[in-house]
């Protein structure tokens, strides 16, 4: 289901119409660092991953992991195909334009705390519509917020997960199944894998910098493959503004 979900965020259409072309997609929870993985595995992360082998889609030992791609026209119209045959296979099925599993309707409802995240929403609210899941947006205050989160009182929320290598204990509080229980915990996907703590065991046990990026990569790829989370976008480059407010004069002084 959360795979089908994913495959209904069309970031070509929000980056084309909403976000100028200025932004790239997130492939991973470590992007634009050692920590992350990119392409297919190497084998030092085969080696790491072979232990789990019988646990673990064959996607995540031979596959690079990339999100869905689209093709910036706003209609989608494969993806939703894709997402449907999946939901299909969860037994949820397309009935009058609504996807229901016994009698129920899927509903979603998006919380944010900031107004502005409607605009950035809106397109995939509207291609979930389409699949036949009732979609809501509810607004509230910082403080509700807060509680809401902690609580895991939510179907959906726009969140920034920050990591600064090299990564270690706080893994644990991310992606471990404890944190998953635990009320304010950054488990916000209540992701509960085996591997995954094991993984993260070893990350933090690593012996050299090298082994605990090759862990890492590898926990990467476990985490992307379960899709956990629907990754959105970031900002390849630093923007800044300058006003060159002083003249110079032509002839230099001496001094």
């Amino acid at each position: 289901v959360r795979q089908a979900i994913n495959l209904l965020y069309d970031f070509e259409t929000i980056k084309r119409t909403i976000l100028y072309n200025q932004y790239d997609r997130i492939n991973s929870y470590f992007p634009n660092s050692e920590y992350g993985a990119a392409g297919k595995p190497t084998s030092e992360e085969l080696a790491v991953l072979h232990p789990f082998r019988n646990q673990l889609a064959a996607e995540v030992l031979n596959e690079a992991f990339v999100s869905p791609i689209s093709d910036g026209s706003g209609r989608n119209r494969k993806q939703l195909r894709e997402a449907l045959t999946l939901f299909n296979t969860s037994g949820w099925q397309l009935d009058n334009g609504k996807l229901v599993k016994d009698g129920q309707q899927m509903a979603l409802e998006l919380l944010l705390v900031q107004p502005d995240g409607q605009r950035v929403a809106a397109p995939f609210l509207q291609n979930l519509k389409k699949a036949g899941i009732e979609t809501s947006v509810r607004i509230v205050d910082s403080a509700q917020y807060q509680v809401r989160v902690d609580d895991f009182d939510f179907d959906l929320i726009s969140a920034r997960l920050n990591f600064f290598p090299p990564p270690g204990p706080e893994l644990r509080s991310y992606y471990g199944s404890a944190a998953a229980d635990e009320r304010g915990s950054a488990n916000y996907a209540g992701i509960k894998n085996r591997v995954a703590d094991q993984l993260i065991e070893l990350i933090i046990s690593a012996e050299s910098l090298e082994q605990l990026q090759v862990i890492n990569r590898a926990l990467d790829r476990v985490l992307l493959w379960n899709h956990y989370v629907i990754p959105q976008f970031y900002n390849s480059k630093h923007r800044f503004a300058h006003w060159n407010r002083f003249g110079k004069p032509d002839v230099q002084p001496k001094y």
